[in-house]
């Protein structure tokens, strides 16, 4: 039995081994979002990967993506931990936590560049999410500094992967989505019922956010892949 990651775009999908290579999985994610990307009509920069519920893999589909990302030598990437209820790139990448993105948005530091943290091995450049009170949560994603950190970072970068709390779970922050250029909607196959799903998707598209794709996460197919390319 295989485990299957499935990325759609415009009806096509991709499948990848989610229990091979570490590598593998990247190349193909990344193929197929930078052909998504190519093909849109619009600049694409700042992309948000976000899901209906916790646990369906956002945090690590955000990893593969800004690790294959920064694999490419003509791309300038970066990952940005704003899962403000469950931060955890500092933890996967081993890097402190802070100082990070709760210190650019809460006025901190006078410079984000500060922050960015890179990782020596293949250039993928970091930005952890921080120590944030929990006084400052409800309106974390709505203040004065957050336009010019986006504008700052599609200057300085050709990509910009932020891992994003759950728009299921947390809709206070859709003005954040609005933001950016696209967004990555996340689900968990075998687990997310498709009606959460349309609500989710329903709320991002009316609220005027592009939503680029999708990724089934854990996809498991019983018989061998290339037996249902078959039927």
């Amino acid at each position: 039995m295989g485990i299957f990651s499935e990325v759609y775009n415009k009806g096509k999908t991709l499948a990848a081994y989610r229990n091979t290579t570490f590598d593998l999985v990247s190349y193909q994610v990344f193929g197929t979002i930078m052909d998504a990307i190519k093909s849109s009509r619009k600049d694409i920069k700042l992309i948000g990967l976000t899901s209906t519920h916790r646990g369906e893999g956002v945090s690590t589909v955000a990893r593969i993506l800004g690790h294959a990302l920064s694999n490419s030598s003509y791309i300038s990437s970066l990952i940005v931990d704003a899962a403000i209820h469950n931060p955890s790139l500092h933890k996967t990448e081993r890097i402190s936590i802070s100082p990070g993105l709760a210190d650019v948005f809460l006025g901190r530091i006078n410079n984000w560049k500060d922050v960015i943290k890179a990782k020596k091995k293949n250039i993928c450049y970091l930005l952890p999410f921080g120590v944030v009170e929990k006084k400052d949560i409800p309106d974390f994603f709505v203040n004065p500094n957050v336009l010019d950190f986006l504008q700052g970072l599609k200057r300085s970068f050709d990509i910009v992967v932020f891992d994003l709390p759950p728009i299921g779970h947390y809709p206070e922050i859709m003005p954040f989505f609005t933001q950016l250029d696209s967004v990555i909607f996340v689900i968990k196959a075998h687990k997310t019922r498709f009606p959460a799903v349309k609500v989710a998707l329903s709320r991002l598209k009316t609220s005027g956010v592009d939503v680029l794709g999708g990724i089934l996460n854990g996809k498991r197919y019983f018989v061998p892949k290339y037996l249902y390319e078959t039927l």
